[in-house]
């Protein structure tokens, strides 16, 4: 899974199936109806993401694959996906890749994310801007 993540075709694969079986089309967006059928399928992926998110959210097309995860999975699905790259935010942040990954968990419009994300970056604004 990782390597199909990080390869340059193998990674539309892995976001073809996140959109063939998502449970919506916004990070924001509430869980659609079937969403249990549909997370049994794309879990795989989410564990491979959430168990190698610096190898995936640090590559140029693993943070594709993570950004879809974010958008087309179910609630539950993008709030753990979600704890692991605030997990990693010190890494992720001031990676070109990773970075975008941090702007997605934001659209998720959590506040309980973005206060976790905020108060992380606070401590370091200045050296970040």
């Amino acid at each position: 899974m990782v390597e199909l993540s990080i390869h340059p075709h193998g990674n539309h694969v892995i976001q073809a199936i996140l959109v063939a079986f998502r449970s919506s089309e916004k990070p924001q967006d509430e869980d659609t109806p079937g969403v249990e059928k549909r997370e049994q399928v794309t879990e795989f992926i989410f564990e491979a993401c959430r168990s190698n998110s610096r190898m995936v959210g640090m590559h140029k097309h693993g943070c594709c694959v993570m950004q879809r995860c974010l958008e087309k999975g179910c609630k539950r699905q993008k709030y753990a996906l979600a704890d692991v790259i605030i997990d990693n935010l010190s890494c992720l942040i001031e990676y070109p890749y990773g970075n975008y990954l941090v702007q997605n968990v934001l659209k998720l419009k959590s506040a309980q994310k973005d206060e976790m994300i905020f108060s992380a970056i606070a401590k370091d604004f200045v050296r970040l801007s």
